[in-house]
């Protein structure tokens, strides 16, 4: 969320395209297939965003979803060429961490107007979630 080609966000979406490579690498995936998946992914959230508000406001510029791409590339990148990897004990966390990390994005990009199971939407006025599950 953000105009600027870099935000307050990027440094997440950097985070989790590091994260990335060695938790699909843990699947013992083709170089490429992991690539794809990760990368492949990430874009299609960006493109399906929501931009902006009910009444017009812009919300995200196309340069801001561009800055948040090459972020989540770059970190895939780094994850790739410096062969990170996740030690056994901590697998499951990484892979819940960014699976409600990827659910959030999604759940907050696509219904900002509505909450959901753990996650409140972008633009629902301050209530408890429990009251709008």
């Amino acid at each position: 969320m953000g105009i600027q080609l870099v935000d307050s966000y990027s440094m997440g979406h950097f985070m989790i395209g590091l994260l990335s490579f060695p938790l699909l690498s843990k699947f013992k995936l083709p170089i490429y297939t992991n690539f794809l998946l990760s990368n492949g992914l990430h874009l299609y959230i960006e493109f399906i965003e929501n931009n902006t508000t009910l009444d017009g406001k812009i919300l995200e510029t196309n340069k801001n979803h561009i800055g948040d791409i090459i972020c989540f590339l770059i970190g895939w990148g780094i994850g790739y060429f410096y062969n990170i990897s996740i030690p056994d004990y901590l697998f499951l966390f990484v892979f819940f961490f960014v699976v409600f990390v990827t659910y959030k994005e999604i759940t907050q990009e696509l219904f900002p107007y509505r909450n959901s199971i753990f996650v409140k939407g972008r633009f629902v006025p301050n209530v408890k979630l429990t009251n709008n599950l």
